[in-house]
């Protein structure tokens, strides 16, 4: 395997790893948000 190919590799696994991370602030900090809890959300939103 190149380096290059090993270089796309990490890239797209760094990107899968922020996209899950992303994904679950996003889900707790609608549910925060639901609750009323709406400095907890915001904390969320831009953690």
């Amino acid at each position: 395997m190149s380096v290059l190919e090993k270089d796309a590799e990490e890239r797209s696994e760094n990107r899968r790893k922020n996209r899950t991370l992303a994904d679950e602030l996003k889900t707790k900090g609608n549910y925060a948000f639901h609750q009323q809890l709406y400095d907890k959300a915001i904390d969320y939103y831009t953690e």
